[in-house]
């Protein structure tokens, strides 16, 4: 989710860990001046109705603007993924 504070800019915030939140659901979003550029994200309780709030820190971005915690070509170990084969499919030889 991107949301803009106002003085501070437009951050991204992911909901990923939010109990409760899907994608496409829209959520309440409130800002606390005292730890922002944290937000307060609210989810309403499907069983009480209740709002629980949740506070998100904005994701982290490296010197590029990138998540820092992502994978690096050439420097993270990869697997290849396993040759995939079509059932029915002509092999060559």
């Amino acid at each position: 989710m991107s949301f803009a504070i106002k003085g501070q800019g437009s951050q991204d915030y992911d909901l990923r860990y939010v109990p409760g939140v899907s994608e496409g659901d829209k959520v309440l979003v409130a800002v606390n001046p005292f730890v922002a550029p944290a937000v307060r994200v609210g989810v309403t309780d499907m069983e009480t109705g209740e709002i629980i709030w949740h506070n998100v820190q904005p994701v982290e971005k490296g010197w590029m603007g990138y998540d820092p915690t992502a994978p690096v070509l050439g420097k993270d170990e990869y697997q290849s993924l396993p040759a995939l084969r079509q059932p029915g499919a002509l092999q060559r030889r």
